[in-house]
């Protein structure tokens, strides 16, 4: 419970939206795997509700740094949703198929920041925007690719045991699905999360011979 209540209290401080909206899921995930059946997931899915609910009912959470964000982000138009979409989707349009480039914004369009990034939003309609069709294709085939095989080996993994390991880097790989719906995640070099991003991939690779070691048969 002092974990919840300290997650509840620090992240909205850190004015990191994503974070805190993704508390609730990674959480249940993170009961799912490490339960070993259904009786004792149930178990931890109802203490975990009640927790939840005695912290949201006496713990008063600070939303003024968010709020604040919020409202500064939308006077400059940096994170507007609907502003990034409608740039990615002017970019698209000029090159649908192979895209307008990667790593380039059209200035008539794109939301630039009092440091000169471009804000892109939504990591897949970034793709789409910079390298069209053709690239997003490759990019979500690669990403199924390691999304797929991870996630069959820790379903077959689980009725064995998974390691501490494993399930923190589901729960790294699930927060960064989030926040790829969020952030350019994959195309924002010096961005930290976005090599943390891409290392959480590399770290997702398993051989064949895992899957078949873990499997049914």
């Amino acid at each position: 419970m002092a974990v919840i209540i300290l997650c509840y209290r620090t992240i909205p401080l850190t004015g990191t939206r994503t974070a805190f909206y993704s508390i609730p899921i990674v959480i249940l995930v993170y009961i799912y795997f490490n339960s070993k059946n259904i009786g004792a997931m149930l178990k931890k899915l109802v203490i975990f509700i009640l927790l939840i609910i005695t912290v949201v009912s006496l713990v008063k959470v600070d939303m003024s740094i968010i709020n604040m964000k919020n409202d500064i982000q939308e006077e400059r138009g940096e994170t507007s949703r609907a502003s990034l979409f409608y740039a990615r989707q002017k970019e698209f349009e000029q090159s649908p198929i192979i895209g307008y480039g990667t790593f380039r914004g059209d200035p008539r369009y794109a939301i630039i920041t009092d440091n000169g990034n471009v804000e892109v939003g939504n990591t897949f309609f970034a793709f789409l925007s910079m390298n069209g069709v053709i690239g997003l294709t490759n990019f979500v085939i690669f990403y199924l690719s390691l999304i797929i095989p991870f996630f069959s080996y820790m379903r077959k993994k689980k009725k064995i045991g998974v390691s501490s390991f494993e399930i923190l880097l589901l729960l790294v790989v699930l927060y960064n699905f989030i926040s790829m719906q969020q952030q350019g995640l994959a195309l924002n070099p010096g961005l930290y999360s976005t090599g943390f991003n891409w290392l959480s991939m590399a770290l997702m690779y398993k051989p064949n011979k895992y899957l078949k070691r873990y499997g049914d048969s």
